[in-house]
């Protein structure tokens, strides 16, 4: 979902549900030998079926992977190079689960 949508769907749902919970914040995270911060940014709400909250989790995009192979195979490690300036996003919906006080990833079937 590029930033336009992810815009509109927060102008959409501020208007229907006045109470929306908006929360940014930055993770450090890593993948092989690459470390980067991701954006998290959620929005909670209460849905018509309990509590609601859409995640959306924005990074750099990965350009090369870079195998660097030693002699041993299990040493073998994977460098990532990212983009500077072009980002993936990733968009989750989750429930809340009132008996476990956790957030469940929802499903939808189509």
């Amino acid at each position: 979902m590029n930033n336009e949508k992810w815009g509109d769907l927060k102008f959409r749902l501020e208007e229907k549900f006045p109470n929306l919970e908006i929360k940014k914040e930055e993770r450090e995270t890593s993948m092989g030998m690459t470390e980067f911060v991701e954006q998290v940014e959620s929005l909670e709400f209460p849905g018509p079926e309990g509590r609601m909250k859409i995640e959306r989790i924005s990074r750099p995009r990965v350009e090369d992977v870079k195998e660097h192979y030693h002699r041993r195979k299990s040493d073998a490690q994977a460098e990532y190079i990212l983009s500077d300036e072009e980002m993936t996003h990733k968009m989750t919906i989750y429930r809340w689960n009132e008996p476990a006080q956790d957030w469940v990833e929802a499903e939808f079937d189509l």
